[in-house]
């Protein structure tokens, strides 16, 4: 395995110096000769420590690229990011050196450094919590992989590819290329791409996963809930939702306009029921719900209605707000039998107050 991994390491620092140095047409490129440093003294680094620590892991990231049990689309991505790295070092090489189209400043290539070195540094935090990080995706039967939950694993669903988020933006930035990133958002759709269709293969095939991606809501980045793919079907808490769905509440009748709000620990869930359509009806009200346990249930709380209103008029399109504690509940009432987008319907704005959380509520 060693005099594998000596190969590997000295064909692909061989071949990313050939495309940099070729491309650039000058062997004395200062910043290109610092990236080749960096990626030598962190493979020597990772696989020395590997080798010590996780001998199996070490074995399974030298191993081929297409493997057995490998789904197909990682294979086609496999095969197309490999070629789209390559031209990637090209471009930023004649950009940088040859064409000399871009003007990094000295400050932002050594941020460039710095970002490259926290990538790698926060690899080896990957490597060190999850022994079953391989480059390839499948499940790792015969190493009985089991779901990974601490360390950064405690704070996104896929830290190796957030560590791919700082050293492919900080490559660029060392090299002196601007065109070079450019092309980084597009790297990233890719690689977010890969991580929606990762998560569907492992929710199907390994026991705990999807349990785990209800405790822990973010992909790549805490707080960031989207990294927008038309690709991926969605976000990441969408995906999820979708496979659980469950019914608040159902009476036969037309409901819809649908508010949500966080109120003092409790989810308040508002929305128009009580008629068949959407033509304007006296029988419309606001039906407020509550959930104390992070939405996973919902009880009825109270009833907002257009009963004092002249004409018997509806009520439709709730929006709830709180403001200094207190909670108010916007809506919209129509002259009945005219459709909502009337201009007949003679629309009027209402609002209803509550000074106890929700339970009951003044008149609109």
């Amino acid at each position: 395995m060693i005099a594998r991994l000596v190969l590997q390491t000295a064909a692909w620092l061989g071949l990313m110096a050939l495309l940099l140095f070729g491309a650039a047409g000058d062997s004395r490129w200062r910043q290109a000769w610092a990236l080749l440093a960096i990626f030598a003294l962190g493979s020597v680094a990772f696989s020395v420590w590997l080798q010590r620590r996780d001998p199996a892991l070490l074995a399974s990231r030298v191993g081929p690229l297409i493997q057995r049990g490998q789904p197909a689309w990682d294979r086609v991505f496999i095969l197309a990011f490999v070629p789209v790295w390559c031209g990637w070092l090209v471009l930023m090489a004649l950009d940088a050196q040859r064409w000399r189209t871009s003007h990094v400043p000295p400050s932002l290539e050594l941020l460039g450094g710095v970002l490259v070195v926290a990538g790698f540094l926060a690899t080896a935090l990957v490597l060190r919590e999850n022994s079953f990080a391989a480059p390839v995706i499948r499940v790792q039967a015969e190493r009985r992989q089991r779901v990974i939950d601490t360390g950064p694993y405690a704070f996104v669903r896929h830290p190796m590819y957030a560590a791919a988020v700082l050293y492919l933006s900080g490559m660029p930035l060392l090299l002196g290329s601007w065109y070079g990133l450019l092309v980084v958002p597009l790297m990233l759709v890719g690689i977010a791409a890969r991580a929606v269709f990762e998560e569907r293969l492992l929710r199907r095939e390994l026991p705990g996963y999807a349990e785990y991606m209800k405790r822990v809501r973010y992909r790549l980045l805490p707080g960031v809930w989207v990294i927008a793919l038309a690709l991926a079907g969605g976000t990441s808490e969408a995906a999820t939702f979708a496979s659980h769905q469950r019914i608040v509440y159902s009476d036969g009748l037309h409901n819809e306009n649908t508010t949500m709000i966080r109120f003092h620990g409790r989810i308040l869930l508002g929305f128009r029921g009580g008629e068949q359509g959407q033509i304007g009806s006296a029988r419309a009200h606001i039906n407020i719900f509550e959930s104390r346990d992070r939405g996973r249930t919902f009880e009825f709380l109270s009833e907002v209605n257009a009963d004092d209103l002249p004409g018997g008029r509806d009520i439709r399109d709730p929006k709830l707000v709180e403001i200094g504690g207190k909670l108010f509940l916007y809506a919209i009432s129509r002259v009945p039998g005219f459709h909502y987008r009337d201009l007949g319907g003679q629309a009027w704005t209402l609002r209803a107050e509550s000074n106890d959380g929700g339970r009951t509520w003044s008149a609109p």
